[in-house]
């Protein structure tokens, strides 16, 4: 939903996306999208290579006003990178926005403790549905969360201050 609102709302030359995704077949008409610069399976060379590619980018982005979107599918899935590649991916989590990369990626609450050490990189967090009330309690950092009460697949949270903003996905 995110790279298609980005296509739909800026020009190319001002967002651009790639992804990296255990799915590639999920994201099939994605690539028709001229904002699209790659949908890399998580398994093969070619995505290090775009991580890789994409710090290269924002070291050099001094004065663009052009933005990437880095897209990861399951942040579980970059457990099994190289160590070169978790230093860029860690790199760009970290930095990244300060050069105009924006990492957006996606977790399973239920498998989130395996991705621990990452999690302290994400200063936002957009929950969706949690079924499992202490879980969600961990994840938010929040006592008595009804992450559970959100509608699975339609409907997110983030904090905002002391208080939940609740939303729903758009249809485009």
């Amino acid at each position: 939903m995110i790279a298609q609102a980005a296509a739909e709302m800026h020009a190319p030359g001002d967002v651009q996306f790639g992804a990296v995704t255990n799915y590639p077949d999920e994201w099939g008409y994605m690539t028709e999208l001229e904002h699209c610069v790659g949908i890399f399976p998580t398994y093969h060379d070619s995505a290090m290579d775009f991580l890789h590619s994409l710090s290269g980018w924002a070291h050099a982005n001094k004065g663009s006003q052009q933005s990437i979107l880095l897209l990861i599918d399951d942040l579980e899935s970059m457990e099994h990178i190289d160590f070169d590649a978790r230093q860029t991916l860690r790199w760009l989590l970290l930095r990244g926005p300060a050069r105009r990369v924006w990492p957006i990626l996606t977790l399973n609450a239920e498998r989130a403790l395996q991705v621990e050490s990452w999690l302290e990189a994400f200063r936002t967090r957009i929950f969706g549905n949690i079924q499992d009330d202490r879980m969600a309690e961990t994840l938010s950092g929040i006592q008595g969360t009804s992450l559970s009460q959100l509608q699975s697949g339609l409907q997110f949270a983030l904090r905002e201050g002391a208080d939940w903003l609740k939303f729903w996905i758009p249809q485009l």
